[in-house]
């Protein structure tokens, strides 16, 4: 009896692939961020959101009040960007259609911050970069 096998090839057209291994998986809530810690200069992080995950939090701090700037780019679907103070209010946000890249830029208090990247709509990978100056 022959056994039926799914290559990798036949997964892709299922759309059974993952889209990367998912470290970023505990990201999923403001709750279980991944920290970036104090944001001096540019940081910048890779991920990916799916129908499965569609959020990915980032925690950052500002130690002054700063010139704040944020990109999403690498984009193969629709996703978006927006960041939010610590009791969830939006400070701003980026919802570009389709998979043009995001960009917000704004000057932030001192405090904490969190950068929230959620698919719109289909799977794709992205490139987040978080950048301040004082």
């Amino acid at each position: 009896m022959k056994r039926s096998t799914t290559t990798s090839r036949n997964r892709r057209r299922l759309g059974l692939e993952r889209l990367e291994p998912r470290v970023l998986m505990y990201a999923d809530t403001m709750a279980t961020a991944i920290d970036a810690g104090a944001l001096v200069g540019n940081r910048g992080f890779d991920g990916a959101v799916s129908a499965a995950d569609v959020n990915d939090y980032y925690r950052f701090t500002l130690a002054n009040r700063s010139d704040f700037g944020l990109t999403l780019s690498g984009l193969s679907a629709d996703a978006d960007v927006r960041v939010l103070r610590p009791n969830g209010t939006v400070v701003a946000g980026s919802y570009n259609g389709g998979n043009h890249d995001e960009a917000i830029r704004q000057l932030l208090d001192a405090g904490t911050y969190y950068a929230q990247v959620y698919r719109y709509s289909g799977n794709t990978r992205y490139h987040l970069t978080l950048t301040a100056a004082a």
